[in-house]
C-alpha cells in the first residue's frame, strides 16, 4: 500500500446551489398528471366564465378626446413655457375629467334617476339618493388615462348594464366639456384685458420715449440730425487732410534739413549739390566776373594773333590779371556757395518752425471738431435707441391690437355657435374624436382570459406540488442528486439489471457470463473503470476499498466487476470479501465461504495457502475470502496487521478491491478507509437520502485513504437524465444493428 499518498484527498462535488430538479424528468414522470391538470384547468376556466357571465357580468364604454399642444398663431391662447408642458397638460386634464368637482355635478343631474335608472336605484334607500356614495362609486368605475405615446386620452366606465354605461360616460363627459368650457371662456376674457392693459402701456411708454427724443435734440440744438452730422464729418475731415499734408511737408522739411546739417559738420567743407552750384553760377555777381574773364582770355587770344608772345611785357600783363581774375573768381564763388549753403539751412529751418505751428494750430481744430461730431454722435445714438424702442413698442402693439380684435371676434362667434349648438366646448386643444357608443360584448369576463386563470391556477397548482413533492423527497434517484452534494463527486452511474435485455444471469457475473460483457451495464463498468484506475495509477494508489450506504445498493457487484474487468484487461489483480459479517464474493463468484480467507491471514499474519483463484474463460482473478467463520473478528480489520497485509499484496499485485460491509450497519468500512489508498461509496437510486450520503462522503473523505467519488446504482431509464433512447442505442450498437 502506497503510505506516502494524501490521506484526505477527495473530489469537490458540485455548489450546494445547483438545481435539485431535473424539469424533462419531470415532465416524463408526472405526465399524465399534468395533462389532467391541464384538463381540469380548462374546466375551471369555462366554468369559472360561466358563472361570473351570470353573476357579475361588466361591459365598458368609453369616449376619446385629442389634447393638443400650444399652437403657435395669432389666436393662440397658451404659449409654450416648457418642453413637457403638453405631458402636463394631458395630465392636469385626465385628473379634471375625473375630479371631484366633475363627479359631483354628475350625482347632482336633476335627470340622474332617468338617465340611469338601476345604477341610481343602488344608492336610493327610503327615497333618499346618498349622493356622497354615489360620488365614490362613480369615481370607482369611471376611469381616465393618457395613450402612451400619443396625444389621446381614453375617459371610460365599467358597469353592468351595456345601455347605462355608455350614458354614465357621456354625463360624465359633458360634465367635464361643460367645465372646461366655463374655464376657457373666462381664462380668455381675462387674457383679453390683459391684452388690452399691455396695449394701453406700450402706448404710453411711446409717446414718453417720442418727448424724451424732442427733448434731446432742442438740448443739442440740433433740427436736422443728418445735416447737422454732415456738417462735422466733412469739417473734421477738411482739417484733418490739411493736418496730413502740413506733416508730410514737415518730414520732408526735417530730412531736407538733416541732410545740409550734416553735410555742414564734414571736416573736408560741406558737399554742394547741383541745384545749389546752379544758382551761384546764375547770381549777378559770378556772372559779370566771369565776363571779365572772358574779356582777358580773349585780349590774350588777340595777343597770340598778332603774334606777341608769352615773352612780350603787355602779353605777361594780360596773362598775370586773367590768373588774378581767375583767383578771385573761384575765391567769390566759395564765398557765395558757402553763404548760399548756410542761407539754405536757415531758411528751411524757419519753414520748419512755421510747419510745426501750422501743425499745431491743426491739431488744436481737429481736437474740437472730433468733440463736435462726437457729440453729435452721441445726440444721434440716443436718439436712435429712442427711435428703436418707439418702433419696437409700436410693432408690439400693432400685434396686440391684431390679437384683441382677432379674440374678440372669435369670443363673439362662440357665443352664436354656443346659442344654436354648433358649439358645445370653448376650448381649442381638447377635441372630442369618438363619443361613447353602447357596447357590444362584454369586457368582462373573457373566455382566452377566464381559461388562462383557470389554467394557471390548476397547473400551476399541481406544478407547484409536484416541485415540493421532489424537493422533500430526498432520496438519491440519479447522479444530479450526487452532485448537490458537498465533497461527493460522481464517479459513474450503473442502470437497474431489467433494463439491460442482453444481460444473462446475475450482475455479479457480469464479465463472466456470456454475452453479458457486451451489455448496456458492462460499457457502464467499463466507464466507470477507465477514469477510476487511470486517477488511482497517476496518485500511485493500489488499494481501492468499495462499500455501500444501506445493504442491498450493490457495492459487492460494483467490487466484483471492477475486480474481473481490471484482470481481463491485463492486470494482476487481488479482490478482498472485507465483508466478515455477510459475506457475497464467494457465492457470487461460486467459491467457497468456508474456506480460510482473510479472518485467517489476519489472525496468523500470513496469507500462504489461502487465496482462492477464479478463472472464467481467459480471465484469472485471486480472491481472498471472509475466511473460516470462527476467526472473523471485526476488530482486526483496523490493526497494523490489516494495513500490513495490504502492504504485502500491493508489491505482488497491481490492483488490490477490497468489498466492504454498508457503512451504515457496521463500522469496517471506515476503519478500512484509514487503511487502504482509496475509498468509494456505492449508492442505490430510490434508496438511501442525500442526508446520509452528504454524512457518508464526509466521512470518507476525512479518512486517510482518498475518497474517489460515489457511483449510483440501479438507475432508472429517465433519472438522472439517462434516457430509454441511451439504452436502446448502447445496446443496437453492441449487437452490431
Amino acid at each position: 500500500m502506497n503510505t506516502s499518498a494524501p490521506g484526505r484527498a477527495s473530489a469537490p462535488g458540485r455548489p450546494t446551489g445547483t438545481p435539485a430538479i431535473d424539469p424533462i424528468r419531470l415532465l416524463k414522470k408526472y405526465k399524465w398528471v399534468l395533462a389532467a391538470s391541464l384538463i381540469l384547468g380548462i374546466a375551471a376556466g369555462v366554468g369559472l366564465y360561466m358563472g361570473l357571465r351570470q353573476i357579475a357580468p361588466s361591459y365598458d364604454s368609453f369616449a376619446v378626446f385629442r389634447i393638443l399642444g400650444p399652437r403657435q398663431d395669432s389666436t393662440t391662447i397658451y404659449a409654450v413655457t416648457r418642453e413637457d408642458e403638453l405631458e402636463r397638460y394631458q395630465a392636469s386634464q385626465v385628473s379634471l375629467m375625473v375630479s371631484d368637482a366633475v363627479l359631483q355635478r354628475v350625482v347632482n343631474l336633476p335627470r340622474l334617476s332617468q338617465d340611469l335608472p338601476k345604477w341610481y336605484k343602488k344608492f336610493t334607500k327610503a327615497g333618499t339618493f346618498d349622493s356622497r356614495e354615489a360620488k365614490i362609486d362613480l369615481a370607482e368605475r369611471v376611469k381616465a388615462r393618457v395613450l402612451p405615446g400619443t396625444e389621446f386620452v381614453r375617459l371610460g366606465a365599467s358597469w353592468s348594464d351595456k345601455t347605462e354605461v355608455a350614458t354614465m360616460v357621456q354625463r360624465v363627459r359633458e360634465e367635464y366639456q361643460a367645465m372646461i368650457s366655463a374655464q376657457s371662456s373666462a381664462d380668455f376674457r381675462r387674457q383679453t384685458d390683459i391684452l388690452q392693459r399691455q396695449w394701453n402701456t406700450n402706448d404710453d411708454e411711446v409717446r414718453a420715449l417720442v418727448g424724451k427724443r424732442d427733448d434731446e435734440l432742442r438740448r443739442a440744438g440740433i433740427d436736422s440730425i443728418d445735416t447737422r452730422l454732415n456738417e462735422a464729418r466733412n469739417s473734421v475731415a477738411g482739417v484733418n487732410a490739411q493736418l496730413n499734408q502740413v506733416r508730410l511737408d514737415i518730414q520732408g522739411v526735417q530730412a531736407s534739413l538733416t541732410r545740409y546739417e550734416t553735410d555742414a559738420k564734414n571736416p573736408q567743407g560741406p558737399r554742394y549739390d547741383d541745384d545749389l552750384r546752379s544758382r551761384v553760377d546764375t547770381s549777378a555777381i559770378i556772372v559779370n566776373m566771369k565776363q571779365r574773364v572772358a574779356l582777358l582770355e580773349a585780349s590774350l587770344l588777340s595777343l597770340e594773333r598778332q603774334g606777341i608772345g608769352s615773352g612780350h611785357s603787355e602779353y605777361r600783363a594780360v596773362q598775370a590779371d586773367l590768373a588774378a581774375q581767375r583767383d578771385l573768381l573761384e575765391r567769390r564763388r566759395q564765398e557765395e556757395l558757402n553763404q548760399q549753403f548756410f542761407g539754405q539751412i536757415q531758411a528751411l529751418r524757419n519753414q520748419l518752425a512755421s510747419l510745426q505751428a501750422q501743425e499745431s494750430d491743426l491739431a488744436g481744430r481737429h481736437t474740437k471738431l472730433v468733440e463736435q461730431l462726437n457729440a453729435v454722435l452721441l445726440t444721434q445714438l440716443t436718439v436712435a435707441d429712442f427711435a428703436a424702442k418707439i418702433d419696437e413698442l409700436r410693432g408690439k402693439n400693432a400685434n396686440l391690437l391684431l390679437e384683441i380684435d382677432n379674440r374678440r371676434q372669435l369670443q363673439q362667434q362662440f357665443e352664436r355657435e354656443a346659442q344654436t349648438g354648433q358649439r358645445l366646448v370653448f376650448e381649442d386643444r381638447v377635441q372630442l374624436v369618438q363619443r361613447e357608443t353602447p357596447p357590444d360584448q362584454m369586457a368582462f369576463p373573457k373566455l382566452p382570459i377566464m381559461l388562462a386563470a383557470g389554467l394557471f391556477v390548476v397547473v400551476g397548482l399541481t406544478g407547484a406540488l409536484v416541485v415540493v413533492r421532489e424537493l422533500v423527497d430526498q432520496r438519491i434517484k440519479g447522479p444530479g442528486d450526487v452532485a448537490m452534494i458537498p465533497r461527493a463527486r460522481v464517479l459513474g452511474l450503473v442502470s437497474r439489471a431489467g433494463d439491460d435485455t442482453s444481460l444473462k444471469g446475475p450482475v455479479e457475473r457480469l464479465f463472466a457470463a456470456e454475452g453479458g460483457a457486451r451489455g448496456v451495464i458492462a460499457e457502464q463498468y467499463r466507464q466507470l473503470r477507465a477514469p477510476l484506475l487511470k486517477r488511482m495509477r497517476e496518485e500511485n494508489r493500489k488499494t481501492l476499498l468499495v462499500t455501500a450506504g444501506l445493504p442491498g445498493s450493490g457495492a459487492t457487484a460494483t467490487a466484483i466487476n471492477l475486480a474481473v474487468g481490471s484482470a481481463a484487461s491485463g492486470q494482476r489483480v487481488l479482490l478482498i470479501d472485507a465483508n466478515m459479517r455477510r459475506p457475497g464474493v464467494p457465492k457470487a463468484l461460486g467459491l467457497s465461504s468456508e474456506a480460510p480467507g482473510l479472518a485467517d491471514a489476519l489472525a496468523s499474519g500470513a496469507v500462504n495457502g489461502m487465496v482462492q483463484n477464479f478463472r472464467a474463460g481467459d480471465v484469472a482473478l485471486d480472491v481472498l475470502t471472509a475466511g473460516t467463520p470462527a476467526q472473523r473478528v471485526f476488530e482486526r480489520l483496523g490493526t497494523d496487521a490489516m494495513e500490513s497485509l495490504l502492504d504485502h499484496a500491493s508489491k505482488e499485485y497491481d490492483l488490490i478491491v477490497l468489498d466492504a460491509p454498508p457503512m451504515v450497519v457496521a463500522g469496517d468500512a471506515l476503519a478500512l478507509a484509514n487503511r487502504v489508498d482509496a475509498t468509494m461509496l456505492v449508492v442505490r437510486a430510490y434508496s438511501e437520502k442525500r442526508g446520509l450520503v452528504m454524512r457518508l462522503a464526509r466521512e470518507l473523505s476525512e479518512a486517510k485513504g482518498a475518497f474517489m467519488g460515489v457511483v449510483v446504482n440501479a438507475v432508472r431509464p429517465a433519472a438522472g437524465g439517462y434516457m430509454r433512447k441511451n439504452i436502446r442505442a448502447t445496446t443496437a450498437y453492441a449487437r452490431g444493428t
